[in-house]
């Protein structure tokens, strides 16, 4: 299998963007997903019937898929 590559939607990229250093922890570990073929090691992580991953970090709920060699990073909101 070859390793993925990620690919953040606009909105995911200015939330990180527009967030900066209070971001940071985070985009490091969902940049990490590659490494570890999509499947977090930290935090809760589930896999909805349809494909779509559903990932509980740092404070933030990830949703991601894989296609192919592409992890998509859908969306990323705080938890309040």
């Amino acid at each position: 299998m070859a390793m993925l590559r990620t690919r953040l939607r606009r909105e995911v990229s200015n939330y990180f963007f527009d967030n900066g250093d209070l971001t940071m922890d985070l985009q490091i570990a969902v940049e990490g997903l590659v490494f570890t073929n999509g499947i977090p090691i930290e935090g809760n992580h589930y896999v909805a019937p349809d494909g779509i991953h559903i990932w509980n970090i740092l404070d933030h709920i990830v949703i991601y898929n894989i296609e192919g060699n592409w992890l998509t990073v859908e969306v990323v909101m705080p938890v309040i």
